[in-house]
């Protein structure tokens, strides 16, 4: 009896973790996508690309709490192979 109910388990097991990593993959495109952007417009901080001024291009400076929440999260995405993953793509 305990077999068939570890095949049920084990059954659910594979596509769960399937979906994990899914999630996770998205995840991962997601940061990096995020992360390229950010560099790519960090070059002039207070100066949009274009001469047109919108709500989108204004950039305000994070306070010290968030810069360090940015931070232990980076370091959580590295800490991952993942996320290592993401940057050697």
């Amino acid at each position: 009896h305990d077999c068939g109910s570890m095949d049920k388990s084990s059954g659910n097991s594979p596509k769960s973790e399937e979906k994990r990593e899914k999630m996770k993959r998205t995840l991962l495109k997601d940061w990096k996508t995020r992360l390229s952007y950010f560099l790519q417009n960090s070059s002039s901080p207070g100066k949009p690309k274009t001469g047109k001024k919108s709500k989108q291009q204004t950039f305000i400076k994070p306070s010290p709490e968030e810069a360090q929440l940015w931070s232990e999260a980076f370091d959580e995405l590295l800490a991952s192979k993942y996320g290592l993953a993401a940057f050697r793509a």
